[in-house]
């Protein structure tokens, strides 16, 4: 299916896109089925275009990611929370989370924003952090509190930053596997 996806982006958005997808696929799934059709793709892109070339091709290749996304610190920041529906409900968590920031944050004037993220998820963020820092801040004091989380099982939930630049990217695409890899590259290393 993500092979698909992948092609998919190919026919309708940048090349840049598509070569982030396949080199998702080589790096995810090697010795799979899907994974020599997408290094076959990625051969010919290089091909035609060696800017997408990494330093060493083919098979070996190390597993490196392309993001869409940029780090930038210094502007302004959003906590994401992503829960499986069944695994929530959205107007109590939405409460909790008020609450906490009631308790912990009430000089701060956050925002709390949910929508359904695609079939399976909801997204609830919490904004808006003038930089990085605030954001991990509050990423590491809610990111375990038995209470907001008291009746969802954590391994149901995603949590992460992002800047405000990256969000619309990241929402376009729904890839939180990849920006998952990005988030613990960038701001937890």
């Amino acid at each position: 299916f993500e092979y698909l996806k992948a092609v998919s982006i190919g026919k309708v958005d940048v090349v840049d896109s598509l070569v982030v997808a396949l080199k998702h696929i080589v790096a995810t799934y090697p010795g799979s089925d899907v994974e020599p059709m997408a290094q076959d793709i990625l051969d010919y892109i290089t091909k035609e275009r060696p800017e997408f070339a990494d330093e060493e091709t083919g098979a070996e290749a190390d597993s490196v990611i392309v993001f869409p996304f940029t780090y930038e610190p210094e502007i302004t920041h959003l906590y994401v929370m992503i829960v499986k529906k069944e695994a929530m409900k959205l107007n109590p968590t939405k409460v909790k989370v008020s609450d906490f920031n009631q308790k912990y944050y009430r000089i701060k004037e956050l925002i709390i924003n949910s929508l359904l993220f695609d079939r399976n998820n909801y997204l609830i963020s919490v904004g808006n952090f003038n930089n990085a820092q605030e954001a991990m801040d509050y990423f590491n004091t809610i990111k375990d509190n038995n209470y907001v989380f008291s009746d969802i099982s954590m391994a149901n939930v995603q949590q992460f930053v992002i800047s405000t630049d990256n969000y619309p990217t990241f929402f376009k695409d729904k890839d939180k596997d990849l920006y998952g890899l990005f988030f613990e590259k960038e701001y937890l290393e």
